[in-house]
């Protein structure tokens, strides 16, 4: 069953914060780095997430390999808790305002 997409991005928006969260900010060389959902095709199991890479990932703060393999690893993660999810792209850039403040509550 597909769930709607609203439903979809909140469970994978909790998911990343609290459980992929922690584990990055314990993470060194990848502390600083935030990750998010931009959207999510649910009939063609398609995420796209943005990542701010920080100051010590990748060779600028918006460097597309850094950006695709954190992505990669993350999307492991995601499709063992939502498997109807095929495929991630990942995007380099800066979050959201609202995400910063999520991504900062402890």
């Amino acid at each position: 069953m597909i769930k709607n997409k609203d439903s979809l991005l909140k469970e994978i928006e909790d998911f990343i914060l609290n459980d992929i969260r922690p584990r990055i900010k314990m993470s060194p060389g990848i502390e600083d780095v935030i990750v998010w959902v931009k959207d999510v095709d649910n009939k063609k199991g398609t995420i796209q997430m943005g990542v701010a890479l920080g100051d010590s990932t990748g060779c600028s703060p918006f460097c597309g390999c850094a950006a695709r393999q954190i992505t990669e690893i993350i999307f492991e993660e995601l499709r063992k808790k939502f498997p109807q999810l095929k495929k991630a792209v990942g995007i380099a850039e800066l979050p959201p305002e609202d995400y910063l403040k999520k991504w900062a509550e402890v």
